[in-house]
């Protein structure tokens, strides 16, 4: 199925909400990243490993009342996400074949879990697919689907920070295709580590942190020694920190240090989903609907009042076209009406005329004798119809503007106050039959 791109409401600013074990942060960021507002709400989802639904919606409930949030993206930095990749036969319906290879596989209890899957499409194979699962609880998905619906927050994404990481990523070539990466990302209260090979994620670990308890050096190198086996000697050592960090000398291998921060990243790389998503292109969303479905019902009354104001428009310009040619229109048919009335009247009258009149020389004096004064009065181009009854009845029918209606009339009673007018009626917009009888 060919892929909707949502080009024609194109946004130039972005609502963003990171959703993070101990706050929750708004920004609202233009096209280009530019922070143009932010706020920092304090609140404890996470307490001793359990989620504080009632604090989600407190701080959910709090934002959507004090700011106007339009194209809204969720991010969740939280530690409970997991990363799986699976390899299956290929089949028609690849949802079904995965949920049935989980639910074996999988250590947790899966009911408690939604996943997002993704064939990895470097490594299409006829017989094989390569999956890349994404797991997050579902009880949080699950209230932050009721929270945005209750409020009327409908966002055009909800994916974990690891996809807007991996996005800054791409999208600075600090990784490319021809080599391997242990990246670590480590922010006020996460640390995200991954495994990158060949542009992919081949394995991802989130861990909580907490520097005043814990030593950072010790955390790093239990990640770097567990996947040491997993990457080559040529394999880069990548770290973006909010912490201090200085080099390792237990780590063999070369060592990459990155000044950008944390906030600095999330922002890019959330904005780079962002227009992921006005192209449709395929990244970790847990939405359950599409995200240009989302757009649409975000902006249904900005597309209705748009789409009344575009018919309205185009109404209006064809109505204008319409009057224009018709009154063009009109004029050319009143112009060519004008040279050919009275050349085809005039003829059809002085054959009329004459034959009458040739009539009248040899029978009736009296109506030659009429007609010269009729002809006195009524011009050719008037004229339509003559006729005459046993020689002793005259008949005559004029077509006149409406204009000269009221002259006509009064020059023919005045000249002949023996005629009657015997019928009047209206033949175009502007002429008028008139019938006459002597």
């Amino acid at each position: 199925m060919k892929k909707i791109k949502i080009e024609f409401f194109k946004e130039k600013i972005y609502d963003l909400i990171w959703i993070n074990r101990n706050s929750i942060i708004y920004f609202k960021i233009e096209k280009t990243g530019k922070i143009i507002d932010s706020e920092v709400i304090e609140v404890n989802l996470l307490n001793q490993g359990i989620f504080q639904k009632e604090n989600l919606e407190k701080g959910l409930s709090f934002l959507a009342k004090k700011q106007k949030v339009s194209t809204l993206g969720i991010v969740l930095n939280l530690p409970n996400v997991l990363y799986q990749k699976i390899t299956l036969p290929r089949v028609a319906n690849p949802y079904e074949a995965i949920l049935n290879y989980i639910k074996v596989s999988f250590p947790l209890p899966l009911e408690k879990y939604t996943f997002f899957y993704k064939e990895d499409k470097y490594r299409l194979e006829p017989t094989i697919s390569n999956f890349n699962l994404t797991f997050i609880p579902r009880e949080i998905i699950d209230t932050l689907l009721r929270i945005i619906e209750k409020y009327n927050l409908i966002p055009l994404f909800i994916t974990p920070s690891l996809s807007a990481i991996f996005q800054y990523l791409l999208a600075h070539s600090i990784i490319d295709f021809n080599d391997e990466y242990l990246v670590f990302f480590i922010d006020q209260e996460l640390m995200t580590v991954f495994l990158i090979k060949n542009l992919r994620i081949e394995k991802v670990i989130v861990e909580e942190i907490n520097p005043d308890q814990v030593d950072l050096n010790i955390v790093i190198y239990r990640f770097y020694n567990f996947l040491k086996p997993h990457i080559t000697t040529e394999g880069k050592i990548l770290f973006f920190s909010a912490y201090k960090l200085s080099s390792f000398s237990e780590i063999s291998h070369q060592q990459l240090f990155f000044d950008q921060s944390p906030s600095e990243i999330f922002i890019e790389g959330s904005k780079l989903i962002f227009e992921k998503t006005f192209l449709d292109q395929e990244f970790i969303d847990f939405l359950p609907i599409k995200p240009y479905s989302a757009y649409f019902l975000n902006h249904l009354t900005s597309i209705i009042i748009f789409l009344s104001a575009y018919i309205f428009a185009i109404f209006i310009i064809c109505s204008g076209i319409f009057l224009y040619f018709n009154f063009k229109l009109q004029n050319e048919i009143n112009k060519l009406k004008e040279k050919i009335k009275p050349a085809s009247f005039q003829l059809q009258a002085e054959n009329q005329i004459n034959q009458l009149l040739d009539i009248a020389k040899n029978f009736n004096p009296q109506i030659l004798e009429n007609f010269v004064k009729i002809k006195e009065v009524i011009n050719f181009s008037d004229f339509e119809k003559l006729d005459f009854d046993n020689l002793n009845k005259i008949t005559f029918s004029l077509r006149v503007k409406k204009e000269n209606l009221e002259t006509i009339k009064s020059q023919i009673n005045q000249t002949f106050p023996e005629i009657k007018l015997i019928q009047e009626e209206i033949v175009f917009e502007n002429e008028v039959r008139l019938r006459y009888s002597f």
